[in-house]
């Protein structure tokens, strides 16, 4: 659980209102609703944080450190797809949907990350929750676009698909 009498904690909250499109709109109020029972966890390079094809009903967000979203190639090898720092979102798709995980995700330094549940959302009043599913929609379309943009291309160099 988060002390929001500590200027590290606020400052964390601030600095996310500011530079995460996720949490757009939302007052402070509502972020310390939001966190009220949230929890931080520390995990040390090369764990896992999460693992593809497990069964998610949280998100997370970077406190500190990096981690590395990974995904399974068909012969077994994971690749990295991606990677995050502080105020980075990663999990988001486990908010809405009751299926298992897309990637893995791994700490690559040292690293904190708050986990806000399914439970966490319902702590919230309903405008708030409103404003960051419109928020979530938002972000999972402009993915989609660049997912399909980046496989227009791929498919642009091959001829027999």
């Amino acid at each position: 659980m988060l002390d929001f009498h500590s200027q590290d904690t606020n400052v964390f909250l601030k600095n996310l209102v500011q530079q995460k499109p996720l949490f757009d709109e939302l007052t402070l109020d509502e972020l310390y609703l939001l966190f009220a029972n949230a929890n931080k966890k520390t995990f040390h390079a090369g764990e896992y944080i999460l693992r593809e094809n497990e069964l998610g009903d949280s998100m997370f967000i970077v406190w500190s450190g990096r981690v590395s979203i990974m995904k399974a190639t068909p012969d077994g090898l994971e690749v990295e797809v991606t990677y995050l720092g502080p105020y980075e979102v990663f999990g988001e798709m486990a908010i809405i949907e009751n299926l298992v995980r897309s990637a893995s995700v791994r700490a690559d330094t040292d690293c904190s990350v708050m986990e806000i549940t399914r439970n966490n959302l319902a702590q919230m009043p309903v405008g708030g929750r409103e404003k960051l599913f419109r928020n979530l929609a938002r972000i999972l379309s402009a993915r989609l676009r660049e997912t399909n943009v980046f496989l227009s291309m791929m498919l642009a160099g091959q001829k027999d698909i």
